[in-house]
């Protein structure tokens, strides 16, 4: 059949044979909108069954009927319509319904497939965009997957490969939205229990192990580090329990020095002058002195007694006698104080610390002893306790 054809610049029309049908598909019903039939762009006509040249592009538009072009190839893998172009292989523009319709009866054929051929790029297989605010760029329905993401090259430099990837770069906007009546999202188990023990893992990275725990991953690494979610949270160590308090001797000082021994008149338990070669015990804490007053007492914690020792010597002794205090044990080999005859001498005093022993009756106190006859006075300024 003859028809007109024209150039998309118009300027041209005459007639010739439209189309040449010369392989495994057919055009049919291929108007411009006025009715005449098409041709190629530089007038030329479109032969089928061969690669046509034109310099400017060629546009069917169907008046009647729901196709405009239709191309099928019944060969096993045949090509219907393959686009190719340095933009784009093939545009799609649907006003009521879709730029894109892709139909495909076998069990595991795909409706519309894309593929990015490109090695050191990143580029997509099949991009959608909407510039709708609630319009969606790709969407998929269907009874049983709706869009489904498959790679199996190896490790990106993303942490990838990944199977399907959600970007939002508006503020506020989400990466994915996911929503079911029986639930929005389900991530496969593992087949092992537990975090993952192997591989390169990354911050976020989320794990579903066999026992239904969920993990995710708080630091990158091989196998970085996993924290369970919904795991009651680890019982911290108990504190370290406080350091032992050091105690140290500390002095405590009577309010008033108070007098404890005086053999002069019997305070402390011994009346009378001491003979020579004498050891007596004498307890001290816990005691009331001369006074009497529970202020100056010294208490039983005590573990020294701080003090001046006065020693009145007998007539005739040696100027060199000693009187030595201790606490138990065997008498230590050093003198606490030298005197000699007080009509000669008087008194001789000195200041003395001494430690106090337990003497078994819940009191403290120290032993005394004199390698000549004397009179002694012992009096107390204060006591260490530790604390």
């Amino acid at each position: 059949m003859d028809a007109d054809v024209e150039t998309t610049t118009g300027e041209t029309r005459r007639s010739r044979r439209a189309l040449v049908l010369g392989g495994a598909a057919a055009v049919g019903a291929a108007l411009l909108a006025d009715g005449r039939a098409a041709s190629a762009a530089d007038g030329g006509a479109v032969v089928i069954g061969q690669a046509n040249t034109a310099t400017n592009g060629t546009r069917l538009v169907a008046s009647s009927g729901d196709t405009a072009f239709s191309a099928q190839a019944t060969t096993g893998y045949g090509t219907g319509l393959r686009g190719t172009g340095t933009g784009f292989g093939m545009i799609g523009e649907g006003r009521d319904f879709a730029g894109v319709f892709g139909s495909a009866s076998g069990s595991s054929a795909d409706g519309v497939a894309g593929q990015n051929t490109s090695t050191n790029g990143s580029g997509s297989g099949v991009s959608g965009v909407s510039q709708s605010e609630k319009g969606t760029g790709v969407k998929g329905s269907a009874p049983g997957i709706g869009v489904f993401g498959y790679t199996a090259f190896g490790r990106a430099p993303v942490g990838g490969p990944i199977g399907v990837a959600g970007l939002s770069e508006s503020i506020g906007g989400l990466g994915g939205w996911f929503s079911g009546q029986r639930a929005a999202i389900r991530l496969v188990p593992t087949a092992t229990a537990g975090a993952p023990t192997s591989g390169v893992h990354d911050i976020g990275d989320v794990v579903v192990d066999s026992g239904g725990r969920t993990f995710v991953c708080t630091s990158a690494g091989t196998p970085g580090t996993w924290n369970e979610l919904g795991a009651a949270p680890a019982t911290p160590p108990p504190p370290p329990p406080p350091p032992t308090p050091v105690l140290r001797p500390t002095l405590q000082l009577l309010p008033v020095p108070e007098r404890f021994i005086d053999t002069r008149d019997g305070t402390g338990g011994a009346a009378g002058t001491i003979p020579a070669g004498t050891t007596r015990a004498f307890a001290l804490t816990g005691l009331p002195g001369r006074s009497g007053d529970p202020d100056r007492q010294v208490p039983d914690a005590a573990i020294y007694a701080v003090g001046n020792l006065a020693v009145l010597g007998a007539d005739g002794i040696s100027p060199g006698s000693f009187m030595t205090l201790w606490a138990e044990g065997p008498r230590p080999d050093v003198a606490s104080i030298n005197f000699g005859p007080a009509r000669t001498q008087g008194v001789i005093a000195n200041s003395v610390l001494v430690n106090l022993a337990d003497l078994g009756d819940g009191h403290r106190g120290f032993q005394l002893f004199t390698n000549a006859a004397c009179d002694y006075i012992f009096d107390v300024t204060g006591y260490y306790v530790m604390a």
